[in-house]
């Protein structure tokens, strides 16, 4: 009786596996776009491995002037997407998004080196590190995957502005599990569980990079550069590996490990979404919106609650210690 339940339960969560891949395959996007992207420059973060890679791969074969930002050292990534490409200009920078001088620092290189900035896209992300404040006094996680691409993107508005120019934000189907308030914005809920405690700050700083894009495509909706954010779907990434300790997380490890290998998508698959953001023209002027599969994707209702978004960004603002000449207003004036 026992071998007999325990058999059925197997075959269910291999026929859910299996429904599971085969729904991913058939709706999974595809980017088609046959955009040339020579003379233009693209600014990616966590672009060494995963989806960033395989972005900057993508963008690097259509020619375009590739800098990847990472907390790693990118000179293997960097040698073998110019072997593959025969695009010698992609080059590697060091870029640590827990660290606000370090952010500062890498844009001051950006604006010594370059004189355009057509695509900026906000791909690193972490999930499951220590819960503690960085020296800046952020939530390690949050600014990691929010706080830091939020200061990024400010301080690279004046070269965006130069061009007609694209920001992409990477987000999550996580952003609607969250409990994001403005008390929760740097001071996470600590639950019973610690698996919850980081599921929750995933989806908060997931959110935020949402709302951060919608805003930016707000505030530059006069301008030629537009804000989009896109949710790449299950993705077996470098980043499921590396998440979390080994005891909260490894049997949960363990079991998404196989859900992914089975039904995840791969990195280059993850990557589409993002890709098609940067190159489709049929996106032209298209800001302010939330894609998946390469199409258009609905959004938390939190995210359109314009007077909770100016909360959390003014707040960001405080966070990060934007300079008011820093300011997207004063930028755009200036």
């Amino acid at each position: 009786m026992v071998v007999c339940v325990l058999g059925t339960i197997v075959l269910i969560f291999l026929l859910m596996m299996a429904f599971l891949k085969i729904t991913s395959k058939l709706t999974m996007g595809w980017c088609t776009s046959n955009t040339c992207l020579e003379g233009k420059t693209v600014v990616i973060t966590g672009g060494n491995s995963g989806m960033g890679f395989q972005t900057a791969m993508s963008l690097a074969g259509r020619g375009a002037k590739v800098i990847i930002g990472d907390v790693v050292n990118t000179d293997d990534s960097v040698k073998n997407i110019i072997l593959e490409t025969n695009n010698l200009n992609v080059r590697g920078k060091h870029l640590d998004l827990a660290s606000l001088d370090s952010v500062r620092k890498f844009c001051k290189e950006i604006y010594e080196e370059e004189d355009r900035l057509d695509i900026l896209i906000n791909n690193a992300g972490v999930g499951g590190v220590p819960l503690v404040h960085t020296k800046d006094g952020i939530q390690n996680h949050m600014q990691i995957n929010y706080f830091g691409h939020f200061l990024l993107t400010h301080l690279l508005i004046d070269l965006l502005k130069r061009t007609k120019s694209r920001i992409i934000f990477i987000s999550s189907i996580l952003a609607f599990i969250h409990n994001l308030s403005l008390k929760t914005l740097n001071s996470p809920t600590i639950f019973k569980r610690e698996i919850a405690t980081h599921l929750i700050i995933y989806g908060n700083s997931k959110l935020c990079e949402l709302i951060a894009s919608n805003i930016f495509a707000e505030k530059l909706k006069n301008t030629s550069i537009t804000s989009n954010a896109v949710y790449p779907g299950i993705v077996n990434t470098p980043m499921i590996y590396n998440t979390g300790g080994a005891d909260a997380f490894k049997y949960l490890k363990i079991f998404g490990n196989f859900v992914l290998n089975v039904a995840g998508k791969t990195p280059y698959e993850g990557a589409q979404t993002q890709i098609n953001c940067a190159l489709s023209r049929d996106l032209d002027g298209v800001s302010g919106e939330f894609f998946a599969d390469c199409k258009l994707f609905y959004q938390p209702r939190l995210a359109r609650n314009k007077e909770f978004c100016k909360q959390i960004w003014d707040e960001s603002e405080k966070l990060v210690k934007l300079k008011p000449e820093e300011k997207i207003e004063n930028v755009l004036n200036g």
